[in-house]
């Protein structure tokens, strides 16, 4: 039985070619006795390993499930902090804006007050407080994230800047009154003819790109247009002075004066008395310009006014 063979034979494509094999009995018997005690090994095998996979899977469910919780966690605690930075980010944009804008107002303010207690001839001037955030405002705003309660801060102080501009307002006018028109003048536009090219105020200097404050007028015109005295007065200056070029000063009395810069030349001499609507010199481009006009000034105890609030 054992000397029993089998034989395997192996043909070619054109069947010229022929291979044969021959395995004893025994050897076969021996290779598939092999081959199940493998075959049963494995699966003996992948039981255990399939028994120690459920039961780690049964183990690890709930590190599993924490893990899961975490991540849902860590992701609304992101977003989360994304919302916590917007809003940050939003409160910080709108107190800087506020800033900016408040301490635009305070200066500005600052200086008009400053500037009502020169046209009065003083040195001191009382001026409202504006007043702060409370601490209570504070914590809302910022621990309790509060737009409200910032917006009723600004609000409130907003408030207190307009009623003091008012009042410094209301002030300039009650000493243009004083000084000017309760006196029976009525101040000429100095040029005929000529238009505004630069205002009173604050206004880019096109010399140095910087800005500054103007301290009146600039009227264009053609070179050489005749200049008039906007009211009677005497000539305190006429000459070269510096950046106004050729400039003519006059006094109207009672701390009002005008001015009259970069002329092409000055028709009147220190000390004379012109009468109002006179010609006191020609337009021109001297000292600090950058072309034909007339600088003009008007002044009351030697500090600007704007000329607008005045000329008829």
């Amino acid at each position: 039985m054992d000397n029993k063979r089998y034989h395997i034979i192996i043909l070619g494509e054109d069947t010229s070619e022929i291979r044969r094999f021959s395995v004893k009995h025994k050897w076969m018997r021996l290779g598939l006795i092999v081959f199940i005690c493998l075959f049963s090994a494995l699966l003996f095998l992948g039981g255990i390993w399939y028994t120690d996979y459920r039961t780690l899977k049964h183990e690890a469910a709930p590190v599993f499930e924490e893990n899961s919780w975490l991540q849902k966690q860590n992701l609304a605690l992101r977003k989360n902090a994304e919302s916590l930075h917007d809003e940050l980010r939003k409160v910080t944009f709108v107190f800087l804006n506020w800033q900016r804008e408040a301490e635009k107002r305070y200066n500005d303010l600052e200086h008009k007050v400053s500037h009502v207690a020169r046209l009065r001839g003083d040195s001191f001037f009382n001026k409202e407080s504006v007043g702060g955030a409370g601490a209570e405002q504070v914590r809302l705003l910022f621990h309790d994230k509060n737009m409200n309660a910032f917006s009723a801060v600004y609000s409130h102080i907003s408030r207190k800047l307009d009623a003091l501009d008012w009042v410094l307002s209301a002030e300039e006018e009650t000493l243009i009154n004083r000084y000017v028109y309760n006196r029976g003048m009525r101040p000429l536009w100095p040029v005929r003819g000529g238009h505004i090219t630069s205002y009173y105020g604050t206004r880019w200097d096109p010399l140095t790109g910087e800005f500054f404050f103007h301290n009146g007028l600039d009227l264009a015109h053609s070179m050489g247009s005749p200049i008039f005295a906007t009211e009677r007065g005497r000539v305190l200056w006429s000459g070269m002075a510096g950046e106004y070029g050729n400039l003519v000063i006059l006094d109207h009395g009672g701390g009002f004066s005008s001015r009259y810069g970069h002329l092409s030349l000055c028709s009147v001499k220190n000390g004379d008395y012109v009468e109002k609507g006179s010609i006191i010199g020609f337009l021109g481009s001297t000292g600090r310009s950058t072309g034909p006009h007339l600088h003009f000034e008007l002044r009351i105890n030697n500090e600007t006014i704007n000329p607008l609030k005045i000329l008829r």
